[in-house]
């Protein structure tokens, strides 16, 4: 990631809101919707096995892994995210 993108996330992104104990989610989406996932490998945010877990409990379709990925995988990792949106958009359509 470019220090510029770096600078601009650190300045627009918010820390974790704490509320989201607080009001749980109603209804999640991935319970009726088919769902794909990415696992970002070097994720410190959420650790990769933990988004296994969540995509194997949610029944995903497809899961693409990219090892050397951080938290962000759609701006390291580009390319990887596209092709994964151009999988859905073809299962779907």
């Amino acid at each position: 990631m470019s220090p510029a993108t770096f600078r601009l996330l650190q300045a627009t992104h918010r820390p974790f809101d704490a509320d989201s104990f607080i009001h749980p989610t109603q209804a999640a989406a991935w319970r009726t919707l088919p769902s794909w996932g990415l696992v970002a490998g070097r994720d410190r945010t959420i650790p990769p096995a933990t988004q296994r877990w969540m995509y194997r409990r949610a029944n995903f379709r497809k899961v693409v892994e990219v090892p050397t990925s951080s938290h962000v995988a759609m701006i390291n990792h580009p390319r990887v995210t596209a092709q994964l949106i151009e999988d859905v958009a073809r299962a779907t359509s």
